[in-house]
């Protein structure tokens, strides 16, 4: 629930370490970061926009799911689950794809109800529709699309889960 500022950055922290940094760190401090970006040795000079996600699906227009070269965890790496993943088709069209997965309350699944995809089988799809790059972005209760302020999918958890990103969409003013 932070605001960007226009001339800078949040950087939000989780897990082993936050407390370390909050002790030490206080708003204004200048600090030094570093970003990691698989499949670079480097990161690039420029970065425009950058989101997580991952692991990729697809590259060069052919199946590459990269979950242990990118040591996903296997809570992410196996097994089935809803997903989002985005692609880019031959011609330089966007693919947003979101798949749903069993609800999480028993009483809401259904003969209806799907099952969710692994990441070959997302990786398959991407593929079959069309991209010729395309990366998983997150899955699970994570995964939801809105269109127009609508929810077009149904999300494992019931509902819009609040998530820290997201790619929007819009019309060019």
């Amino acid at each position: 629930n932070s605001k960007i500022p226009e001339d800078g950055y949040v950087l939000s922290l989780c897990g082993p370490g936050v407390e370390t940094i909050a002790d030490n760190v206080k708003i204004g401090d200048k600090i030094n970061i570093g970003i990691k970006l698989v499949p670079y040795t480097v990161a690039p000079e420029k970065i425009i926009h950058l989101i997580s996600g991952g692991p990729r699906l697809l590259k060069n227009g052919t199946l590459y799911v990269s979950k242990n070269e990118e040591k996903f965890k296997m809570d992410i790496a196996k097994g089935r689950a809803a997903r989002t993943a985005i692609g880019i088709t031959r011609d330089g069209n966007l693919l947003l794809v979101t798949i749903d997965g069993l609800p999480r309350e028993k009483s809401d699944r259904n003969d209806q109800a799907s099952i969710g995809a692994t990441l070959e089988e997302l990786s398959d799809l991407m593929l079959a529709l069309g991209a010729v790059e395309a990366m998983n972005l997150d899955g699970g209760s994570s995964s939801t699309m809105v269109i127009n302020g609508l929810v077009v999918n149904q999300p494992t958890a019931g509902y819009q889960r609040g998530v820290s990103n997201a790619i929007l969409v819009k019309p060019r003013s």
